[in-house]
């Protein structure tokens, strides 16, 4: 399901207690060539802390906004 699927409200909700898939999640931004997220996946688990880490500037918050819906991703959430 892509995200913005997910955004419009198209996805379906998932079983309480399921994780997360992100299958090549990435952004790149209008009149950019660089992609600010590069091609991203992962699984996170439905229980338990999952701690999102890295340098500033490599894609931390944009990859929350894709996932939030706020900012249009390519892939699938």
């Amino acid at each position: 399901m892509s995200a913005e699927a997910v955004a419009s409200g198209r996805g379906a909700a998932a079983p309480a207690g399921a994780g997360l898939d992100l299958i090549e999640v990435a952004v790149t931004y209008p009149g950019r060539r660089t992609p600010a997220l590069a091609p991203f996946s992962a699984h996170v688990p439905g229980r338990g802390l999952t701690a999102l880490v890295g340098p500033s500037g490599c894609g931390k918050s944009t990859l929350l906004g894709a996932l939030a819906g706020l900012v249009p991703a390519d892939g699938a959430i």
